[in-house]
């Protein structure tokens, strides 16, 4: 897994920030991306990871995503990382 990453905290703008994440994919060559759900960016992260193996030759097991569970959360793990 890579030491360097991707933060995606703050990357939220439906309108220009699939194409930061796909270009931090595909031109800056990250290939760890840290994301949490409460960063509200799922959809646009997961879209992005889309893009990307359906248009180049990157493989998703060449990618990590990392997610924090919060402490308040702890109770059920398992439907929070969902």
């Amino acid at each position: 897994m890579p030491t360097i990453g991707l933060g995606t905290d703050k990357l939220v703008d439906p309108e220009k920030h699939p194409e930061v994440f796909f270009n931090a994919i595909t031109k800056a060559k990250y290939r760890l991306l840290d994301c949490a759900a409460i960063y509200t960016n799922e959809a646009l992260v997961g879209s992005a990871i889309n893009r990307v193996l359906t248009t180049t030759e990157i493989a998703r097991d060449s990618l990590f995503v990392v997610t924090k569970l919060w402490m308040d959360r702890f109770k059920e793990p398992e439907a929070a990382l969902r």
